[in-house]
This record gives C-alpha cells, structure tokens and sequence, in this order.
C-alpha cells in the first residue's frame, strides 16, 4: 500500500528540476574524476612505455658497442696472427735472423751456421 501511495503522489515539478540537477552535478563530478584517473592512468602508461623504449634503446646502444668492441679486438688479433704467420714458429721472439737463411760469409771456426 505504501509503494502505490508512494507512485501516485506527484512530485512537484521544482522537487524534479532540483534532483534533476543534482543528478547532473554528480554525473559531471563522476565524469570529470573518472577523465581524470583515465588520464593519470594514461600519463602513468605513457611513462612506462618511454621508460620501456628507452631501455630498448639503452639495450640495443650497448650490443652495438660490444660488437664493434669485439671487432676491434678481432681485428688486432688477426692482425697480430698475420704477423706472426709471416714467421717460423720458433722465430717468433726472436729477430728473425737467428733462424733465417744466413750468407754464407758467416762461420763460427770455420763451420758454416
């Protein structure tokens, strides 16, 4: 009985005009705080997201470095080999005359070296 008493009495039209605007207000307050967490939230993903890229790029900077470091190192190496390829094993401390093919002009007492 309470619910039907209740549907029929009429609100007045300033009572509806009032909780009308009340209701908007809220919806607006609601609105403007959801906007603004989406927004922070946002602001939040774009930090993480230049903060990811920027670690790609710091990880990728870093590899490229080692790689032409390790090149470098590749390269004085071989370099070194090449050298050293150039001469008998055993010559490789030592000028390369103690080894090498001598003039005949040199004895020691009479024998040839």
């Amino acid at each position: 009985m309470f619910l039907l008493d209740h549907l029929q009495d009429p609100i007045s039209p300033e009572d509806f005009k009032k909780g009308e605007e009340s209701e908007r207000q809220e919806m607006k307050v609601k609105e403007l705080r959801k906007l603004a967490v989406d927004r922070r939230s946002h602001n939040h993903w774009i930090l993480n997201y230049e903060k990811e890229e920027y670690k790609k790029q710091y990880k990728l900077q870093r590899e490229v470095l080692k790689q032409m470091r390790k090149e470098k190192k590749e390269a004085k190496r071989n370099k070194k080999n090449e050298e050293y390829s150039r001469f008998p094993r055993k010559s490789r401390n030592a000028p390369f005359h103690w080894y090498g093919d001598l003039p005949e002009a040199v004895e020691d007492n009479g024998r040839s070296l």
